[in-house]
């Protein structure tokens, strides 16, 4: 098998911490050891502050987690008053070990305190017939599988191991280097055991005063916790298992057991108020990330809101004006992102009520001035520029940014129109382009299967066993789109709980499910309509999940994708495309605007290192 050697002198040289010694990353004095090593865990005190010390470990890697996934991807860019540590890491300048995101020991030490906890537990204690610890026992199993995920996305190949260090003379052991799909494929296979398992419950965690007038925010403790079967999926995704991937995905999202726990779209969007489209929106979009964050989001990672209690977050100083950084904002949006959005057609659907009569009204670009206003309105939603004139503020920025996507006190691991846009993926990938494209469209239920999805995919679906990704449930998926005069009779239009799923890129592109530019690509050839519909989900996931930290992860994850067709392990010209058209019109190296200089530098031959491409900041 060919393996390209991506990128790498340029990628692999932002981080050097990368080939330091194993001892030298695991030092026992850094504390990534924060127990005994005679501790045993069997009692459920024992287990609960384990735990949460785990969590303590991973609110050091959340923010960086999400700036090197946008950092070196292709939807920010970094202004004057970004710093030099965040400027090396955008330019893919070699760094050392003093650049603040170069740090490599403390995804170690999240991973090196999962090994203990994983060792130590007893797995065996049973009270009540219950076996008591085995729901943190899977939660843990699921952190390092996610920090793993992480640290294999940010440095490549990576020390592996699942034994705890606990000495000097144990880091020096010679561990193996394996890539992020090594690494998927050793850690998938035990947590498929465990994929019905339900994650700890602890009830609310934090709130309460801070001491200066200030309130930190409460916790539902769930959500500090990886559903089993999302990160089993997410390990099969990158491992290549895209069958089991889209089964695991759907089967978190539209389970077929109790009918409490599904998980539909919802109908939340962003949309023009009326037909005149003068400036006035209707935004339930935001809210996501607002007054109904909790709602939305399924995972988090715990920040505290006073330095003085620990690890507190500076995402909102970085992406955000705010008066502690004289509202200097470090990373805004891309030119690349910027076009994106804009160039989406926004269908306006207009149904007469009275006639059921629809009128389907495309919005002339022309009109808006704004340039968030042209397109998907998506970013307008959740991004806020303005310019301050009042003298009083002279000695501060004038250019003023807000980005509602910031929750400081919560790092979102996974909310739910992520895992629809995974689901979609791996469909896809798994020989199923229309119903990755009706993710997009129309959304998932079964009448828009039946509707949308052809008998040829849908035989595919049943013959390769899929056929689970035809169902779901009637009484909790219906589609907001539909066809009044068909459904007139069976539907209750007063009990707005049917309409409950729509297309992901109806969120901020009008009605997509009646666009009629919005469409399945043509092609004669399978293979190139799996690629032809990937590129509208990388586009979807840009618009969707900007700013959130996904960005590099899901290009590079997608360039592993299409170095398979080739016989590769990853399509290096693809990611460095993207990477380098951040300021240009399109990802297109003919684009107005590509940055052709950084493109050499990112496919510029590996000087010496045996590495499986993985992107990674040496």
């Amino acid at each position: 098998m060919k393996t390209s050697r991506i990128i790498f002198s340029a990628i692999a040289a932002v981080l050097t911490a990368g080939f330091v010694s194993c001892s030298d990353m695991l030092k026992t004095e850094s504390k990534v050891v924060v127990y005994d090593d005679d501790l045993t865990l069997d009692k459920a005190t024992d287990t609960v502050y384990s735990v949460m010390g785990i969590v303590q470990k991973m609110q050091v890697i959340a923010d960086r987690v999400v700036l090197l996934n946008e950092v070196r991807g292709d939807l920010v860019e970094v202004t004057d008053h970004a710093t030099e540590d965040l400027r090396d890491i955008y330019n893919f300048n070699e760094t050392t070990k003093n650049n603040r995101f170069n740090q490599i020991v403390d995804y170690y030490a999240v991973i090196n305190n999962c090994n203990f906890f994983l060792s130590k537990v007893d797995t065996a204690y049973v009270r009540n017939h219950k076996n008591v610890f085995k729901r943190e026992y899977v939660a843990v199993l699921a952190y390092r599988a996610w920090t793993y995920l992480q640290l294999a996305t940010a440095y490549g190949r990576v020390r592996f191991f699942t034994k705890p260090i606990l000495s000097g003379d144990e880091a020096n052991t010679n561990f193996p280097y394996l890539d992020v799909k090594e690494i998927a494929d050793s850690l998938k296979s035990e947590l498929m055991l465990y994929v019905d398992e339900k994650v700890p419950m602890y009830g609310s965690l934090g709130g309460g005063e801070n001491g200066d007038g200030t309130s930190s925010e409460s916790h539902a403790s769930q959500k500090l916790f990886i559903p089993i079967k999302l990160i089993v999926a997410d390990l099969c995704l990158w491992s290549g298992d895209y069958k089991n991937a889209a089964l695991y995905y759907h089967d978190y999202l539209s389970p077929a057991a109790t009918a409490s726990n599904k998980y539909p779209t919802t109908t939340s969007s962003v949309m023009w108020a009326n037909t005149d489209f003068a400036e006035r929106m209707k935004d339930s979009y935001a809210v996501q990330f607002g007054t109904n964050y909790d709602n939305t989001v399924i995972t988090y990672i715990p920040m505290e809101s006073q330095k003085y209690n620990g690890v507190t977050s500076e995402l909102e100083d970085v992406f955000c004006s705010t008066k502690d950084n004289d509202y200097y904002y470090q990373l805004t949006r891309s030119n690349a992102l910027t076009n994106l959005s804009a160039k989406q057609n926004f269908c306006y659907h207009d149904v007469n009520p009275n006639t059921h009569i629809a009128k389907y009204i495309y919005v002339d670009k022309d009109l808006q001035s704004n340039v968030l206003h042209k397109g998907d309105l998506r970013l307008s939603s959740i991004l806020t520029e303005k310019t301050v004139t009042d003298q009083e503020t002279a000695r501060y920025n004038s250019s003023r940014q807000t980005l509602n996507k910031i929750n400081k006190e919560k790092i979102c691991l996974y909310r739910k129109d992520l895992v629809y846009l995974r689901l979609a993926e791996a469909m896809n990938r798994a020989g199923l382009p229309e119903m990755a494209f009706a993710v997009l469209k129309y959304g998932l239920c079964q009448w828009n299967i039946e509707d949308y999805i052809s008998e040829e995919e849908q035989t595919f679906a049943k013959d390769n066993g899929m056929g689970d990704l035809l169902t779901w449930s009637t009484s909790y998926f219906m589609p907001a789109e539909i066809d009044y005069q068909v459904m007139s009779n069976q539907v209750d239009f007063t009990n707005n709980s049917y309409y409950n799923t729509i297309g992901i890129h109806t969120r901020g592109s009008g009605d997509a499910a009646v666009d009629t530019t919005y469409v399945l690509p043509q092609s004669t050839d399978k293979k190139d309509l799996i690629r032809k519909v990937e590129e509208m989900i990388v586009d979807e996931m840009a618009l969707e999940t900007c700013f959130e930290g996904y960005r590099f992860s899901d290009l590079y994850r997608v360039g592993m994708h299409r170095g398979e067709d080739n016989d590769m392990y990853c399509d290096d010209e693809y990611v460095a495309v993207h990477i380098a058209a951040r300021d240009a019109t399109s990802p297109d190296k003919n684009a107005e605007g590509f940055d052709m200089t950084l493109y050499n530098k990112l496919m510029r031959n590996s000087s010496g290192f045996d590495i499986n491409p993985a992107f990674f900041l040496k």
